[in-house]
């Protein structure tokens, strides 16, 4: 039943035009093996980032335990079936586990990533025994490709982030949905930093970047009240290159240049919902939903629909 849920969510995926996906898989080893099981036969793109299966209680964090032997050793086993590992956030793991995790993953040249500044709770509770925010505890301990979340950030982890060039994964809808607050993404463009999106947790919300670009962008123009506030070219960057740039992927994929990986999404312009359009970045972002695709291309094979035949 698991493995059947995971498929038919990549299968929508497809259907949603998505090429290529990044899951924090739980679970450990197993939950890596199960994500594995569920795309094969597929091809569409993963980035699989596992998860120790291993967790700090609050006090076990400030006593600042190490992380058991024994899970150091299933996290080097689990890195050899995978891309990086995906941290479910700072309050769950010690200073020295995130070390030494670091230290493990980097060792094997794999990513880093972990959630951040999710949530109102986990800010106060780093605040309050740390501090410091979640953020800067976990750049202080881990060597970071990228952070997801970030909606409860303050202007000094902006600040920070910034200086460090670190790109960021904002997941508007779900922080939205769970009642969360919306992140700060006006400031972060305004700070030069990469800022990508995406759907978060499937059970919560559907993956269709679509309908996230649509909501991203109205909600930025609305509370900045300014409708020049972000660009819809910049907002479809932050589903297309700047996603690829996260993912270290950006010199094979992302954008449409000669040598780069033939993915694309092929739109049916003639709909009924496109036809009178007149600016075709505005359309993607605000306009285009699911229903208009007319095929997804990955690396050159059709992977959902079929090209259009032309008498």
């Amino acid at each position: 039943l698991i493995i059947k849920s995971m498929r038919n969510s990549i299968l929508d995926m497809l259907r949603c035009g998505i090429t290529t996906f990044a899951d924090f898989r739980e679970g450990g080893k197993k939950g890596v093996l199960l994500l594995k099981k569920a795309i094969e036969g597929l091809r569409i793109r993963t980035t699989i980032l596992g998860r120790p299966d291993y967790y700090f209680d609050e006090d076990e964090v400030l006593e600042n335990r190490a992380i058991p032997e024994d899970k150091i050793q299933e996290v080097n086993e689990m890195l050899e079936m995978c891309d990086g590992i995906g941290l479910s956030g700072p309050n769950e793991y010690t200073d020295r586990a995130m070390k030494e995790l670091s230290e493990l993953i980097k060792s094997k040249k794999k990513i880093c990533a972990i959630h951040a500044s999710e949530d109102r709770y986990s800010m106060d509770f780093s605040l309050k025994n740390f501090h410091q925010s979640e953020v800067k505890r976990a750049l202080k301990n881990l060597d970071l490709d990228f952070i997801v979340h970030l909606t409860q950030a303050r202007e000094e982890d902006i600040e920070l982030v910034s200086k460090k060039n670190i790109p960021i994964v904002c997941c508007p809808r779900a922080n939205s949905i769970l009642g969360l607050g919306f992140p700060p993404i006006a400031e972060m463009i305004r700070k030069g930093i990469t800022i990508a999106l995406g759907t978060d947790n499937v059970m919560l919300n559907s993956p269709d970047l679509f309908r996230e670009m649509d909501y991203t962008s109205r909600m930025l123009r609305a509370l900045e009240r300014d409708p020049s506030a972000v660009s819809s070219k910049d907002i479809l960057k932050m589903t297309t290159i700047n996603s690829a740039k996260v993912l270290k992927l950006d010199k094979e994929m992302g954008s449409i240049e000669e040598g780069k990986r033939a993915d694309a999404v092929l739109i049916k312009m003639n709909s009924k919902n496109l036809e009178s359009i007149k600016d075709p970045i505005n359309a993607v972002v605000h306009r285009v939903r699911p229903d208009d695709i007319q095929a997804v291309m990955i690396n050159g094979d059709i992977a959902y629909g079929s090209l259009p035949k032309y008498k």
